[in-house]
């Protein structure tokens, strides 16, 4: 999911030469590609990694910005905000591969999709917590 930045130009310079340069290839742009892929796959090593650890990570955001400001108590808000903080992770992965002049992350949209499922299960989880205690608008 998340990886650090390459700061080690020995290692950068491996990895160009083995991976070869960037050109933009390995990238998916085709949603659910990688996810029916996986799930098609039943035995895949990276099924909980790739499709729940996706999801999972977004979650927290999804709960936490309704409880903390009213504006993302509306679900749209929240989910979109999800969506576009899951875009901006997948535009510095691309941003990545250009800078470094080779392959480092993938930008695919199905990390999007399930990034932003994540945000939304978050504010689920937020919406029937907050029911339970007294109401939405009670939250502060």
């Amino acid at each position: 999911m998340f990886a650090p930045l390459e700061i080690d130009g020995e290692r950068i310079a491996a990895a160009r030469a083995t991976t070869g340069p960037f050109d933009g290839r390995g990238h998916n742009l085709i949603p659910l590609r990688t996810i029916t892929t996986i799930l098609g796959d039943g035995n895949h090593p990276n099924i909980r990694r790739q499709l729940g650890g996706n999801a999972a990570a977004f979650v927290p955001l999804g709960f936490l910005l309704p409880l903390h400001h009213p504006r993302f108590r509306s679900g749209r808000a929240a989910v979109t905000a999800g969506f576009l903080a899951s875009l901006l992770v997948e535009v510095l992965q691309v941003a990545g591969d250009v800078a470094y002049g080779y392959p480092w992350k993938a930008f695919d949209v199905d990390d999007l999709i399930l990034n932003t499922a994540g945000a939304a299960i978050g504010w689920a989880l937020w919406w029937g917590g907050a029911a339970l205690v007294g109401g939405r608008d009670a939250v502060d």
